[in-house]
């Protein structure tokens, strides 16, 4: 649990609603000629008695401190109110991958500026990759299929139980690694962001369950708990590249297929 202290004007938090936070996309990655679009969405709220001039600056760094992109948009943000900016960018060549081989991550440093004065700022890695499931090949990365040899992972530790320091999501990770592990299922639950961000770093797939089980209740509340920790899983974490899947409910067809007709009734967004 960590304590936050924000100035009035900030950039939100992304499980604080559906389109809070940053949100980093990359709406198209060509492994061929190496180059990519970045999709950047800030959302900045102000909540100060005045307008304010908001600007917002995204800058792309590359491993060497090297600035490869840079984005900058302003708003004139009237009190109360929030704001998102919707930035977009590329590298047209060059591109390093993001892959199990070569987890290569860039770092994107968003800064929240007020009337020219810093008033936040957010680091978040990015990876570059192209995914897809092929009924022929099977899963692909990077256009080359790739053989799936993962495990379940509790997150829990002799004598310790949940409350793991990072150390040890990372350690986790490293030994799966080692093992010739590519892909983890977090089983089943969404886990600590340690945990992704150790993906992310050393080059392992993640499938993310949401937190369920076969034997549990049938009634509206427990669907309705299940839906939003669904959703603030995916606001949490769908900034790391190593996650692939999001899975909703656990093994049994017919809970499963209950969760569906739920889910059909309301617009599917997170």
């Amino acid at each position: 649990m960590y304590l936050v202290e924000t100035a009035p004007v900030r950039i939100t938090f992304n499980i604080e609603g559906m389109n809070n936070g940053i949100t980093i996309t990359t709406p198209s990655v060509d492994p061929v000629n190496l180059n990519a679009t970045l999709n950047v969405k800030t959302h900045v709220i102000n909540q100060s008695t005045q307008t304010q001039q908001v600007q917002v600056i995204n800058r792309l760094v590359d491993k060497s401190g090297s600035v490869l992109l840079k984005l900058s948009d302003s708003y004139a943000l009237p009190a109360g109110e929030a704001f998102e900016f919707n930035q977009i960018g590329g590298i047209e060549q060059g591109l390093k991958l993001w892959s199990t081989d070569d987890p290569y991550l860039y770092k994107l440093n968003t800064l929240l500026l007020v009337d020219g004065k810093a008033l936040d700022v957010a680091d978040n890695n990015v990876g570059f990759r192209k995914f897809e499931f092929d009924q022929k090949h099977g899963f692909k990365l990077n256009n080359k299929p790739i053989k799936l040899i993962g495990f379940n992972r509790h997150q829990h530790y002799g004598y310790i139980g949940d409350a793991l320091p990072n150390s040890l999501h990372k350690k986790d990770m490293q030994q799966f690694k080692e093992l010739g592990f590519n892909v983890v299922r977090t089983a089943h639950y969404p886990q600590d962001d340690a945990l992704l961000k150790a993906c992310d770093e050393l080059g392992i797939l993640v499938y993310e369950e949401a937190p369920t089980w076969t034997g549990m209740q049938n009634s509206g509340k427990w669907w309705d708990n299940l839906e939003a920790s669904a959703r603030t899983m995916v606001r949490n974490h769908r900034n790391h590249p190593s996650v692939i899947i999001w899975g909703r409910v656990l093994t049994t067809e017919g809970m499963y297929l209950s969760y569906i007709m739920r889910s059909n009734k309301k617009t599917l967004t997170v």
